[in-house]
């Protein structure tokens, strides 16, 4: 993994604490960098104690404690020879932002994007550096150098190799996948989230929702319907619960219509047209439910198959370019078509 000079990132004199820290695996640094708390009290070791003690522990009065103290430390550290690093930079400018300081943030914030990023070894930053860069171009208000700088970091991290911080890695891949998924480049975004999952599954910050149209949208509806079940989010998960029937009556249906029946694309219809023939489609395929009493869950019957793929490819239609469903099913009183 490429290390800049001074930098802070890594090196051969880091403590088990902060090897641990600097991997994501909080609740196992926690003791140990409480134990070098009395012997090396510096203000890297005060943040990460307190970033370890709000993430296991929840108690953000202590965090504050630490951090408040780790604020003199730091610069300090950043005013002595070779002091000035993206990683203490970054740790002040996190503070500040957490304590609402927004000037004094900005004044760190603007520091690390000008003199470590902007400086003369910007070529060998590596993908925790260009994540924490990222971060501070989120809090600098600058989406576009924002942007840039996660797919940088997501770049490098594949580059490099399995990450020191796996957390970091999964942040930034996540993040890349929201930034495709809101301009509807599903493709890329599930490469993404996919990669995003797989380091740390258990990350609030990767959207159920959002990973599970982008699977949706790629036709591997077993695991979108996974993953939309798995959506705790108050904010989408009744979304996520007609997402996940949609999905499994997409698989049940098999290979999904490209075309309607009279040739048009689904994927050029005008909104208009597709929430018509959404409309529809529900009517014929309810008229065969009924008249078979069908219940979902019960076995096709032949007659359903033809209509159930219109309907479910025509409503599929809909959520991929909407992103969202709820309203518009419940409005034409069709959600009991596809609730799980």
């Amino acid at each position: 993994m490429a290390i800049v000079p001074g930098c802070g990132l890594g090196g051969p004199d880091l403590t088990p604490g902060e090897i641990l820290y600097n991997q994501g695996k909080y609740g196992e640094a926690l003791p140990l960098l409480r134990e070098q708390e009395g012997s090396k009290r510096t203000g890297t070791l005060l943040y990460q104690l307190g970033y370890c003690v709000l993430a296991v522990e929840g108690d953000r009065a202590k965090r504050q404690v630490l951090w408040e103290a780790a604020v003199p430390l730091l610069e300090q550290e950043l005013s002595a020879p070779q002091g000035v690093t993206l990683e203490r930079l970054y740790y002040l400018a996190a503070i500040h932002m957490s304590n609402g300081d927004h000037d004094a943030m900005r004044r760190f914030a603007r520091r690390a994007v000008d003199e470590i990023e902007l400086g003369p070894e910007m070529a060998q930053l590596d993908g925790e550096a260009w994540f924490r860069l990222a971060r501070i171009h989120d809090w600098l208000n600058e989406p576009s150098e924002a942007e840039a700088a996660y797919r940088r970091a997501v770049s490098a991290f594949r580059a490099d190799g399995a990450a020191d911080n796996p957390a970091y890695q999964s942040l930034a891949l996540a993040r890349v996948a929201d930034l495709d998924f809101s301009n509807l480049r599903y493709e890329s975004a599930v490469i993404n989230y996919d990669d995003a999952f797989k380091l740390v599954p258990e990350s609030g910050e990767i959207r159920a929702f959002n990973h599970g149209l982008s699977l949706l949208a790629v036709s591997r509806f077993a695991e979108a319907r996974d993953r939309f079940m798995a959506d705790q989010d108050p904010k989408t998960r009744e979304e996520s619960i007609l997402a996940a029937g949609i999905a499994r009556m997409c698989e049940e249906a098999g290979p999904l219509l490209e075309d309607d029946f009279d040739g048009m694309r689904l994927g050029s219809m005008a909104i208009g047209t597709l929430h018509n023939r959404v409309l529809e489609s529900a009517g014929a395929f309810m008229q065969v439910r009924n008249r078979y009493s069908y219940k979902p869950g019960d076995p096709l019957i032949p007659d359903l198959v033809d209509k159930q793929k219109r309907f479910i490819s025509l409503v599929r239609e809909w959520l991929i370019r909407k992103r969202e469903i709820q309203a518009f099913l419940d409005g034409e009183g069709l959600a009991e078509l596809v609730r799980p």
